[in-house]
């Protein structure tokens, strides 16, 4: 690459993002359609990618799942899939082709709106159409974060009730316990980091126990307090809704069960009122 930076955007579905190059590598998260990222390396068929919404969290994956070049610059806005799966189509009609799902969480750059669909912009130069209903605007989701309560952020989250868990995931396809955190909030706007110690260590406020209220995320160790290595959002009566791979799935989990108050980290709060 000579040194140069490129940029890129995600152009499949849903792609796994590796520790390092190589078969059978682990997966240290997964990057959705349209995600737009930064090229560090290549090597052979990959490329080490960096990706700004995740806090510039890196990895490796297939250079098949990545698009060379940015977004246009004379788009209406963009746009986030807020239901949990949804279908580009090629013209503005249920009836129209399916050209792709996409899963909760994928923003995209809106060319036009027609009625109650958008026509987005795809990597590549192409377009496809979207409901609107399955979307909101992201401006204003961004323009909201500082109402948000407690109680949207948990009934999001209970949307994921069920999901199975998934060592790197982040949806409802699968999801690990701070790739579930992760969505939950960046659906309302905030870019938390990625890993569960990171998330701890830089993001929200801490508030002591007694203080802790819906939607704040609790953090849990299991051999050195200030290294956590769990996150669950708090609900309410001691419970926390948590993506647990013991339970293999996203489940609700009580304070008072398995020891888990003797295994808390910290609190972190993340919204403002």
């Amino acid at each position: 690459m000579g040194g140069v930076t490129m940029k890129g955007i995600i152009k499949v579905p849903l792609t796994d993002v590796y520790y390092y190059c190589v078969p059978g590598s682990e997966v240290v998260t997964q990057a959705v359609f349209a995600t737009e990222v930064v090229i560090l390396k290549e090597k052979g068929c990959w490329y080490q990618i960096q990706i700004p919404i995740q806090q510039a969290y890196s990895g490796w994956v297939k250079k098949e799942a990545v698009f060379l070049g940015e977004p246009p610059e004379d788009f209406l806005g963009k746009i986030i899939v807020r239901k949990h799966r949804a279908e580009l189509k090629n013209f503005p009609a249920k009836s129209g082709k399916k050209i792709m799902n996409l899963v909760v969480n994928t923003r995209l750059w809106v060319i036009q709106e027609q009625k109650n669909w958008y026509e987005t912009w795809l990597p590549g130069g192409e377009t496809a159409w979207i409901q609107a209903g399955e979307t909101s605007s992201w401006e204003k989701t961004l323009a909201a974060r500082d109402r948000i309560t407690g109680e949207q952020i948990l009934n999001v989250a209970r949307s994921f009730l069920g999901t199975p868990y998934l060592w790197g995931g982040i949806t409802p396809d699968g999801a690990d316990c701070s790739g579930f955190v992760y969505t939950v909030y960046a659906l309302h706007g905030f870019c938390l980091h990625r890993d569960t110690d990171l998330q701890y260590k830089y993001d929200g406020f801490p508030v002591k126990l007694e203080e802790i209220r819906a939607g704040d995320l609790i953090y849990f160790y299991e051999d050195v307090v200030e290294k956590p290595t769990h996150v669950g959002i708090y609900e309410a009566d001691q419970v926390f809704i948590n993506a647990s791979s013991k339970q293999n799935a996203v489940v609700r989990y009580s304070l008072s069960e398995n020891n888990w108050r003797f295994k808390i980290s910290g609190i972190k709060r993340i919204l403002t009122v």
